[in-house]
């Protein structure tokens, strides 16, 4: 994405462009595959405590078009929910 900015500066001159991957998964989505991946019985949703906790879960809205209109941009990489068993499987090696 930098090297395309890059060969596109004068259109991409005081912007910000999202780089993002365009699929919107719920944190329920999330969390039921992480406790299938780890084993465990489930998850319990706890309400937030304080500002950080309430800017931890709420939503954001990328929208990667304007990359992708201006520079050619687009996300190769998979969501992070569909990467999640790569990346536990990761972490868990890295442990040992």
């Amino acid at each position: 994405m930098v090297l395309k900015v890059a060969e596109h500066s004068p259109i991409c001159k005081h912007l910000v462009l999202d780089c993002a991957n365009p699929i919107t998964e719920p944190q329920a989505f999330l969390l039921d595959k992480l406790a299938a991946l780890t084993g465990a019985k489930g998850w319990v949703n706890v309400e937030p405590k304080n500002d950080f906790e309430r800017a931890m879960i709420s939503s954001n809205t990328l929208r990667p078009g304007l990359a992708r209109a201006l520079v050619g941009w687009e996300a190769r990489k998979a969501s992070f929910t569909d990467g999640l068993d790569v990346y536990y499987a990761s972490w868990k090696a890295g442990r040992k």
